[in-house]
Formats: C-alpha cells, sequence, structure tokens
C-alpha cells in the first residue's frame, strides 16, 4: 500500500512540474536576445514602432543592451539566478525622437517596474514586478 502512494504521489509531483515555470539556475539561461512581445498585457506588433523592442542580456559581462522601439538601450546588468531577480536601475537610451514614442514609454516603464524574471520554456521568458504580476514578455530571438 506505501509502495502504490508512493508511486502515485511520485507521478503526480513529476506531471505537476511539466507544465510550471522553471526558476533558471544558472544566469546564462538569460545570455542572447529577446524580442519583447508584450508589455503589461499591451502585445507589440510590427508597425506600432520604427524597431522592434528588444532586451540582449550578457551575464558574463553583466550588461544589458537592446532597443526600445525607437532608442538604443545600454546599462548594467544585475542579475541573482537563485532569486530570479534582475535589476535594471542602471539603464540609459539614446535620446533620438521617433514618430511614435508609446511603445518607448511603455517599454521604460515596465523596466522600470521589473525586478524579477521567470523563464517559462520554449524560449519564453516574463519579466515580473515587485508583486509578482508579469510587466514584459520576452521571446528569445
Amino acid at each position: 500500500m506505501k509502495k502504490s502512494v508512493f508511486i502515485v504521489s511520485a507521478a503526480a509531483l513529476v506531471a505537476a512540474s511539466c507544465g510550471a515555470p522553471k526558476v533558471a539556475t544558472d544566469v546564462a539561461a538569460l545570455d542572447g536576445e529577446w524580442n519583447i512581445v508584450e508589455v503589461e498585457g499591451k502585445k507589440i506588433n510590427k508597425g506600432d514602432c520604427e524597431n522592434v523592442p528588444f532586451l540582449g542580456f550578457d551575464t558574463k559581462k553583466s550588461n544589458l543592451y537592446g532597443n526600445t522601439g525607437c532608442n538604443t538601450l545600454i546599462g548594467a546588468l544585475k542579475v541573482n539566478a537563485k532569486k530570479s531577480s534582475i535589476d535594471f536601475s542602471q539603464t540609459g537610451t539614446t535620446m533620438m525622437m521617433c514618430a511614435d514614442m508609446k511603445v518607448e514609454r511603455m517599454v521604460l516603464d515596465a523596466l522600470g517596474k521589473s525586478n524579477g524574471f521567470v523563464m517559462e520554456g520554449n524560449g519564453k521568458m516574463t519579466l515580473n514586478d515587485k508583486k509578482g504580476n508579469a510587466v514584459v514578455k520576452l521571446q528569445k530571438r
């Protein structure tokens, strides 16, 4: 009887873990470029801005780079994989003026709120605010 309870419990645990978001155990999982596909629930479509907004992470050099839809983004990257925390506080952009700055304002505001991340598998990642709410959804390039 104990053996069958253990097997059922183990099977349930394995099944539950398959669909659960993954906590990164190695910051290198962030490395590379990620398209910004959604900001605070609003999907970013081609044509919403002049450039495809994206974030690039280089964890070995602790660098962040990318594009906000108009301007180039650069800065320092502080990541703690065990806590799934991320810090964009030392970030800056170029100062070009684009015809529509709406996406850029949304991206910069959301990055200012971001302090955590969840690796969701299939090349997807979410940046969350302090309450755990999704503020930016990313797709690996």
